[in-house]
């Protein structure tokens, strides 16, 4: 698939740039490639993306592992635009102030080599937790999930642990996880839903080297 600003015929001519000056390479015009892309769908780019995605980083590689665990995260994005298009429209609804439909994409990456191990997308109103159960199929036991806020909830973090991954994230600022014990470093026990979890209290200042700008505290 083209990228907006390349456009049919120059991908084309990239992909095909080896074969200059053989006869048997066809030269399609911009229509014609375009009415074969519509033809075909999105079967070979989906078969593309299932045939390299997944993780990269060898166990030598720096900045992708805690102790034992490769590391991942669940990430999500709600402000793609796509054409605003009948079929669009149907699928995704359209923003009610008139601008183009949104789609959600939600991906799981290997943190440093930011290698996407899978990604699903739909309609913005299904929600983060409920597209990323899609990719639970591609946790394993080495790994440990990191999450911001939101992925905190009491059906999702079962769902999570039930692939037998590790999990270190946020909670949300109204969640009050009941106090089961005390530990000496100053955490606790509590339990999530039906999860038993290790609650970490911390404040963590960023101090940004450019002196118009005041350190941002979370």
């Amino acid at each position: 698939m083209p990228v907006p600003e390349v456009g049919y015929r120059l991908v084309w001519d990239r992909m095909t740039s080896a074969l200059a000056g053989l006869s048997a390479v066809a030269s399609p015009t911009a229509k014609a490639l375009r009415d074969l892309c519509r033809r075909v769908g999105a079967a070979p780019m989906r078969a593309l993306f299932e045939g390299v995605c997944g993780p990269l980083a060898q166990p030598v590689t720096p900045g992708v592992r805690f102790g034992c665990y490769r590391t991942v995260s669940f990430d999500g994005c709600s402000s793609l635009k796509v054409p605003d298009t009948g079929r669009n429209r149907a699928w995704l609804d359209r923003l009610a102030h008139g601008g183009y439909p949104q789609l959600e994409l939600m991906s799981l990456v290997e943190t440093g080599t930011r290698a996407m191990i899978g990604a699903v997308f739909g309609p913005t109103a299904t929600g983060e937790t409920e597209y990323a159960k899609r990719l639970l199929h591609l946790l394993r036991p080495d790994m440990l999930v990191l999450w911001d806020k939101g992925f905190d909830g009491n059906d999702f973090l079962p769902a999570v642990t039930g692939t037998g991954a590790q999990i270190l994230g946020r909670l949300r600022s109204n969640r009050r996880a009941p106090i089961l014990s005390r530990l000496a470093d100053g955490s606790y026990l509590s339990v999530i839903g039906t999860v038993n979890v290790r609650v970490v209290d911390a404040q963590i200042t960023v101090t940004s080297p450019s002196p118009s700008r005041p350190p941002a505290t979370r």
